[in-house]
C-alpha cells in the first residue's frame, strides 16, 4: 500500500482513489453538488482549489495539480506503509 500527499499535510491511501479530477471540469455538475451539499468533502486546497481527488469514502479539495499528483503517483514520490 503507498500514501499518496495530496496538501496540507495529507496522505491518502493510494488503494482509496477512484479518481483525480480537476475542479473547473467538475463545479458544475450535479454529483459535484451533491457532494458538497452532504459534507462529503475536505477542503486542503487553502483557498485555490485545482483538483478534486474523490476517495471511497470522500473526496478532497487540493491546491495541487493533477498533473503533478499524477507524477507523484508514477513516480514513486509517496511513502509506503
Amino acid at each position: 500500500m503507498y500514501l499518496l500527499h495530496i496538501g496540507k499535510n495529507i496522505m491518502v491511501k493510494s488503494e482509496d482513489i477512484i479518481g483525480i479530477f480537476r475542479t473547473c471540469i467538475l463545479e458544475n455538475t450535479k454529483e459535484y453538488e451533491e457532494l458538497i451539499k452532504n459534507k462529503q468533502i475536505e477542503d486542503v486546497s487553502l483557498g485555490t482549489p485545482k483538483s478534486f481527488i474523490l476517495m471511497k469514502d470522500k473526496g478532497y479539495l487540493s491546491n495541487i495539480s493533477v498533473s503533478t499528483l499524477e507524477k507523484r503517483a508514477k513516480g514513486g514520490n509517496y511513502g509506503k506503509i
